[in-house]
């Protein structure tokens, strides 16, 4: 299953990746997007969002968020949430809370193994005998 975890995560980051590399940071776009025109143009609305995100530091905070829920609550699902938005916030310049959240994150998985009917922890032998 956490297979099907990494696919997912590197799935965003190619989006991502795109969305910087095509959208935000070529000075063509910027020309273009800052046009009375390109009020309807779809590129352009996600550029904006992007640029939003990193201004606001949205992606930041909702990895930062999702981790704290996982270390209260023990959730390895939010942990693997604050992991790949965490990942996506490193991606799209919000660095200082994707950072925290994602080690913070991996941290929480690390900490938190399956449970025992999930593949590969039948096989580990018990730290007590």
């Amino acid at each position: 299953i956490a297979s099907r975890y990494v696919f997912v995560t590197g799935c965003f980051l190619l989006l991502a990746v795109a969305v910087r590399l095509l959208l935000v940071e070529p000075t063509e776009m910027m020309v273009r997007c800052s046009t009375p025109q390109s009020a309807g143009d779809l590129l352009c609305t996600i550029r904006s969002a992007a640029v939003a995100n990193f201004r606001y530091n949205i992606l930041g905070i909702a990895s930062l968020f999702c981790t704290v829920l996982a270390a209260i609550w023990g959730s390895r699902g939010f942990a693997w949430a604050g992991l790949v938005i965490g990942c996506l916030g490193l991606v799209l310049f919000c660095y200082e809370f994707s950072a925290a959240a994602g080690v913070g994150a991996l941290l929480v998985l690390v900490s938190r193994p399956p449970k025992s009917g999930s593949a590969g922890r039948a096989a580990m032998p018990s730290p007590r005998g």
